[in-house]
Formats: C-alpha cells, sequence, structure tokens
C-alpha cells in the first residue's frame, strides 16, 4: 500500500494466537462466553482479581512530606495515569471519571496484565494514556491492549457479527453499543475482521486547521486488491472529507482514488468528526453499482 509505512497500524502482536487462546479460557471459565456487553466482573472473580477503585488526589498525609512544587508534580503524575496492575497481589486500579466504553478497555488491559502468565516477571504495570493507544510501543502493553479486545469482543465471534452488518458508519454505532466499547476501538477491529474491501483512517488537525492522516486499517480484502492506493495523508477544507468537521455530523459520498497500476478506482466514502479527529470509512462500490453509474453518465 503506498502509504506511509508510520501510519500502518498493527495492533496484533507476535503472541496473538496465544493470547486469544487465553482469552477464550477465561471467557469460558467465567460463563461469558456470548454474554454481551462482557461481564469483566465474572472474569475477575473467577481469576480472583481484584479491583479497586484508584485515587484521584493525593491523601493529607502523603501531601505532608512533600514541598509545594513536588505536590503539584505528583497530582499531575497522578491525573495521567489510567490504570495500574499489581500482578504480585492480583490487583487492579481503575479511576473514576472515564466514560464507560474508555474505563471497559482500561479495565480490560488491566485484567489482561493479571492473565497473562509470561507478563508475571514485572510484578507492577502503570498505565499512562500512552500505553493505552492503538500503537503503543511496549510489548507487554500491546500484549494486554489486545487481549483487552478479546474479552471485549469475544474473539471470533466478534467476526461472525461484523459480516452481518453492512460495512458502514451505521454498523460501527451498533457494534459499539452491543460491546459497550468506544467508537474508535471497534471502528480498528472492524476493518481488521471485515470480510469486505474497506478501509479505515483517521486524520487529526494540525496547526494550520488542516488533518494530517495518523493511522489506517485496511480489511485483508481491501490490502490484497488495492495494494498501491494513494490514501490522501492531508485532508484540507477543500477536500469532501473536510466536511465532516465543518457540518459537525456524518457525510458521505464517492471518490476517485489513484491505485497505482489499477488506475483510478472509485470508493463510497463515510467520514465523521468526534470533535478530536476525523475518522474515515472507505469502501469499494459493489459492481452493479459502478455499472449504473457509468450508464447514467452516458
Amino acid at each position: 500500500m503506498d502509504i506511509p509505512s508510520s501510519a500502518r497500524l498493527s495492533v496484533r502482536p507476535e503472541t496473538e494466537k496465544d493470547l486469544t487462546k487465553l482469552a477464550e479460557d477465561w471467557l469460558h471459565r467465567a460463563d461469558a462466553v456470548d454474554v454481551l456487553p462482557t461481564p469483566l466482573e465474572q472474569i475477575c472473580e473467577v481469576a480472583k482479581v481484584t479491583e479497586y477503585e484508584m485515587p484521584q488526589a493525593v491523601n493529607d498525609g502523603l501531601l505532608k512530606r512533600f514541598s509545594s512544587g513536588a505536590i503539584d508534580i505528583l497530582q499531575n503524575a497522578l491525573n495521567k495515569v489510567r490504570g495500574m496492575a499489581d500482578v504480585r497481589e492480583r490487583a487492579i486500579y481503575i479511576p473514576l471519571g472515564d466514560s464507560d466504553p474508555r474505563q471497559r478497555f482500561v479495565r480490560g488491559h488491566e485484567i489482561a496484565h493479571n492473565l497473562i502468565p509470561w507478563q508475571k516477571i514485572r510484578h507492577g504495570h502503570l498505565d499512562m494514556a500512552l500505553s493505552l493507544t492503538a500503537d503503543a510501543r511496549f510489548e507487554f502493553d500491546r500484549e494486554a491492549n489486545f487481549m483487552s479486545g478479546e474479552l471485549n469482543f469475544q474473539g471470533p465471534r466478534f467476526v461472525h457479527r461484523t459480516r452481518s452488518y453492512a460495512a458502514n458508519l451505521e454498523a460501527i454505532d451498533v457494534l459499539a453499543c452491543r460491546h459497550e466499547t468506544s467508537f474508535q476501538a471497534t471502528l480498528w477491529r472492524y476493518a481488521e475482521v471485515q470480510d469486505e474491501k474497506i478501509l479505515v483512517a483517521m486524520y487529526y488537525p494540525s496547526w494550520r486547521g488542516e488533518l494530517n492522516l495518523w493511522k489506517c486499517v485496511p480489511s485483508p480484502a481491501f490490502e490484497k486488491r488495492f495494494p498501491d492506493i494513494n490514501l490522501p495523508t492531508l485532508v484540507d477544507p477543500l477536500h469532501p472529507w473536510y466536511s465532516a468537521r465543518e457540518l459537525g455530523q456524518d457525510t458521505d459520498g464517492e471518490i476517485d482514488l489513484d491505485c497505482g497500476s489499477d488506475g483510478c478506482c472509485i470508493f463510497r466514502w463515510q467520514a465523521r468528526w468526534n470533535q478530536h479527529a476525523l475518522l474515515v470509512v472507505v469502501r469499494r462500490m459493489p459492481k452493479l453499482h459502478m455499472v449504473g453509474r457509468i450508464l447514467r453518465a452516458a
């Protein structure tokens, strides 16, 4: 694919098969198979992992030991912590205040740190926002992220659910609601397992107001059919995808994209602005739709 390698999102660690089996085992042990949203509290109970609420502020007794400057640094650091796992004590710490879908993913991530046997070489995991992003740098975090997805989306069952819907934003909304997961996390997983030719991409704004490509995920069928596609790496106000940001609502249309040796190909697209980033779904138009377009143009 003629897209910068840095923009290619790969969330599957080398141990993905082992992690899928491990997640499946714990879903069965917790009697949570096909129960949506996944009852993570049942998995904690069966695995004897205790969940605690992470304090949002440092207690007064601790504050007395530090200078005023050190207190500010300590409180600021605490505010950035999204979750903790104490493998030795089989405990997880989850802060309150996040939205339920985000908290669900963090909870799954911290549970995974406790359940993945080879991660016990580290007694504790302190997870900031970077640890929980789709492109987490450290392998243990990538593994915990992936297993959190396997627990929340229920592995292969998500594949069957995904393929029973049309490939569009509305389907992702429905799936995110059923699993109580964030739209963004559902979007990435949706593209990975979709059997249609689709690609999802995320753009973040620059200081100049343009939107720069951050990450994209093509479905296996899309990547096989369009390995040389030139996806826009920058979306400015004149680009049709930018309309979703300007209007504050989902927009859609058709676009011709350069596909290398295949020349220009016609794609359907949908775009959504979530107040932070532009999310775009690109899919190959069905052949009958393309025939109709040609006939109308004749």
